[in-house]
C-alpha cells in the first residue's frame, strides 16, 4: 500500500529499530529475559537483578548473562557481550 507523501511508514521504522536483550541464568526465581531501549537500561536491569539475587541468596558464582543488540528486522546481530563474571563492560 502506498503512503501518501510527507507520511512516515511507521512500520519500517519500526523494523529498523536495535533493541538490548537482557538475559540471565541461575537466579533463585529462573531464567530472566527482557527487552530494553539502550546497553545502559539492560546494565542496569542486570546490576538490580544481581543485586537482589545477592540480598537473597548470598553468591553469583551460579550466575551467567548474556546482553545483545539485535535489529527487528531481519536479526541482525551488532554486538553481544556475555560473561559468567561481573563487573559489566562499559557501554560504547
Amino acid at each position: 500500500m502506498r503512503r501518501p507523501t510527507g507520511r512516515p511508514d511507521l512500520r519500517r521504522e519500526r523494523l529498523d529499530t536495535a533493541v538490548w536483550l537482557l538475559i540471565v541464568d541461575g537466579l533463585a526465581t529462573g531464567r530472566h529475559v527482557s527487552v530494553h531501549d539502550t546497553q545502559l537500561d539492560a546494565q542496569a536491569m542486570l546490576e538490580h537483578l544481581v543485586d537482589d539475587h545477592v540480598h537473597h541468596e548470598d553468591s553469583i558464582s551460579q550466575l551467567s548473562w548474556t546482553i545483545a543488540q539485535r535489529a527487528m528486522a531481519g536479526g541482525n546481530t551488532r554486538e553481544t557481550c556475555h560473561d559468567k563474571l561481573l563487573p559489566l563492560p562499559a557501554p560504547e
